[in-house]
């Protein structure tokens, strides 16, 4: 979309959403060939949130390119990792 209004400008530029995401959402989003990523906030403190938001991404890229999508994380053999936050 900002390629057919502003042209060759943008085409060099790499976009990453940095709303709200989640397993749910982020397929959805990076299927637009306009974002290139995902700047993931609260939702990677939680590791199995995280491995999940991983493998929906890593379908989308897979579909967008056109190819075999890559294989699902085995959320079952993750451990399990408590993940503090620190101020620095």
């Amino acid at each position: 979309m900002l390629a057919q209004d502003h042209g060759e400008a943008v085409r060099g530029i790499r976009f990453l959403y940095g709303g709200s995401v989640s397993p749910d959402t982020v397929e959805g989003l990076l299927a637009d060939p306009d974002i290139h990523g995902a700047l993931v906030g609260g939702a990677s403190l939680n590791s199995s949130v995280l491995l999940a938001i991983l493998d929906q991404a890593a379908r989308a890229f897979a579909q967008r390119e056109g190819g075999p999508a890559r294989p699902s994380y085995n959320l079952a053999a993750q451990p399990k990792v408590a993940i503090k936050r620190s101020l620095v």
